[in-house]
C-alpha cells in the first residue's frame, strides 16, 4: 500500500505547552488515566501490564507518535474502490528503538468517491461506536471503516503482529470519545486532528508465523489521527 509517515511532533509540542510535555512508563494499574497521558496505548499480555505512551508529567521525550496515512496515488490508480487508511502510532524514542511499538488502522475511512474533501469531513470520520475488525491494510478496494491493530515487541527488529491474520470472533474494539484537535489560520482550516479514546481486547498474529499469537485483553487507548 501507499502511505506516507508523518511524526506528530507539532501536536506533541503543542500539548507540551498545555500540559509541561511528558514520558511514557509501566504500569501495573488494570485502568490508565487518560488525563495522565498525551497519547499512549495499554493493555495486557499474559496478564502483564503495558503502557506505550507520552505521560503529561515527564521532562523529555520517551515515546513519540507517528503518521502513516494513505498516498493520494491510491485514487489515481483505484478511482472507483479506492479509499484512505489512517494510522497512528506509538513509538520508543530513537535512542531504544529495541522497545515496543504499537498502533491503529482506521481503514477506509475515506473513499476516492466522497463528494467532500477529507479535511472538510476528517473530524466526523471517528464516532463513538463498537467498530469490526478489517481482513487486510489494503485501501484499494474492500469493506469501509474497519480497524486493524498492529503490534512488535521491537520496533527495529521485530517479529511484527497485527490483527490480520486470523480469527477475531472474539475481539474487540471501541470509541469511547472523540473529540477535535484542529488547527486554523484565521477562519482557514490547516490541519485536522481527532482525539480519539477507547478500549479493545484482540488476538495479533505474526505476519512471519500465523501460528505464534499474541492475545491482548484490557486494551485502552488515546490516540490521534490526523490530516493536512
Amino acid at each position: 500500500m501507499l502511505k506516507k509517515i508523518t511524526p506528530l511532533y507539532l501536536i506533541v509540542l503543542c500539548f507540551s505547552f498545555c500540559y509541561n510535555c511528558s514520558s511514557d512508563s509501566d504500569s501495573n494499574d488494570d485502568e490508565t488515566d487518560s488525563n495522565e497521558y498525551i497519547y499512549f496505548m495499554s493493555g495486557k499480555i499474559d496478564g502483564e501490564s503495558f503502557i506505550y505512551g507520552q505521560k503529561t508529567s515527564a521532562t523529555e521525550l520517551d515515546y513519540t507518535s507517528g503518521l502513516s496515512v494513505t498516498l493520494p496515488a491510491v485514487c489515481a490508480y483505484n478511482p472507483d474502490t479506492g479509499g484512505f487508511n489512517y494510522s497512528p502510532f506509538v513509538y520508543p524514542n530513537f535512542d531504544d528503538e529495541s522497545r515496543p511499538t504499537m498502533g491503529i488502522d482506521f481503514v477506509r475511512f475515506h473513499l476516492c468517491t466522497d463528494d467532500s474533501s477529507q479535511l472538510e469531513t476528517f473530524n466526523d470520520k471517528f464516532p463513538t461506536t463498537s467498530y469490526e475488525f478489517a481482513d487486510s491494510d489494503l485501501a484499494s478496494s474492500g469493506l469501509v471503516g474497519k480497524i486493524g491493530l498492529t503490534y512488535s515487541p521491537n520496533a527495529q527488529d521485530g517479529p511484527y503482529y497485527s490483527t490480520y491474520g486470523g480469527d477475531q470472533s472474539n475481539s474487540t474494539f471501541e470509541i469511547t470519545s472523540s473529540t477535535a484537535f484542529n488547527t486554523y489560520f484565521a477562519d482557514t482550516l490547516i490541519s485536522a486532528g481527532q482525539i480519539v479514546e477507547g478500549n479493545f481486547s484482540a488476538t495479533f498474529y505474526n505476519s512471519e508465523d500465523p501460528s505464534d499469537i499474541i492475545v491482548i485483553t484490557d486494551g485502552q487507548f488515546k490516540m490521534i489521527p490526523s490530516l493536512d
